[in-house]
C-alpha cells in the first residue's frame, strides 16, 4: 500500500486485498459507530460502488448477501437476518 500527497489530494495505491480490508474496516466502524452521518459517507459508498464492479466482473451476484460477503473475504458468512438481528443504526453492537 502506498500513500501520496499532492497539493491538496491524497493517493492511495493498494490491492484489491487491501481495499477490501479498509471497506470492511469501515464498515465495521459504521456498525458501532454513534455519529449517524458516517451512514451516509461517500468514501464507504465510493468504495461500496467500485468493489461492487469488481465483483460483477468476477462472475458475483453482489445482491446476495452470501456471496458478496464471500467476495470482500469474510472468513465467517453469515445471513443478514443474523447479522442485523440486533442492529439499530447509530448505536454501538
Amino acid at each position: 500500500m502506498d500513500v501520496q500527497k499532492t497539493d491538496n489530494d491524497i493517493h492511495l495505491r493498494c490491492s484489491v486485498e487491501e481495499l477490501k480490508e479498509i471497506y470492511r474496516a469501515l464498515f465495521q466502524a459504521l456498525r458501532s459507530s454513534e455519529q449517524d452521518q458516517f451512514d451516509e459517507s461517500d468514501l464507504l459508498m465510493d468504495l461500496q460502488l467500485f468493489l461492487q464492479r469488481m465483483a460483477r466482473e468476477d462472475g458475483v451476484d453482489a445482491t446476495i448477501h452470501m456471496e458478496w460477503e464471500k467476495f470482500l473475504g469474510y472468513e465467517r458468512l453469515i445471513s443478514c437476518d443474523e447479522r442485523y438481528a440486533d442492529y439499530t443504526p447509530g448505536t454501538a453492537s
